[in-house]
């Protein structure tokens, strides 16, 4: 089970609505990363990114949404993610939530590519 400290999280955050990113300084609450990300449900998921392993939080029912917006595609054009995303780091455990550092920002940031999709929808492409 997650544990939920007080204090707060620096955070990553993908906006699909406009095809930013932006550090966010997240209270460390279930509640607070809700409304930072946008919506009820999240799923966490894992990247590696030069041999890191971070968290993203994702949309946990997005690809059931009518037109979700692709957030994340892979190199082969396959559909990843969807939705607005947070990265973060976790303890050893994987007990709880740990802020990145600006190390962690500029290495996540710099794996990813602008896209236009159809419809003019902005997206990035995972460099693999």
């Amino acid at each position: 089970m997650r544990k939920y400290n007080k204090g707060k999280l620096r955070a990553l955050i993908l906006k699909v609505s406009d095809g930013t990113f932006a550090v966010k300084n997240v209270d460390n609450t279930l509640d607070a990363i809700h409304r930072a990300l946008g919506y009820d449900y999240f799923t966490v998921s894992h990247v590696t990114v030069e041999g890191k392993r971070y968290v993203v939080l994702c949309d946990d029912d997005g690809l059931l949404k009518e037109d979700p917006i692709p957030s994340v595609i892979s190199s082969k054009g396959a559909i990843r993610l969807v939705g607005n995303l947070m990265f973060l780091l976790e303890n050893e455990d994987g007990s709880e939530f740990v802020s990145l550092g600006a190390k962690d920002v500029l290495s996540i940031i710099g794996k990813f590519e602008p896209c236009i999709f159809k419809d003019g929808v902005q997206g990035f492409v995972y460099v693999e």
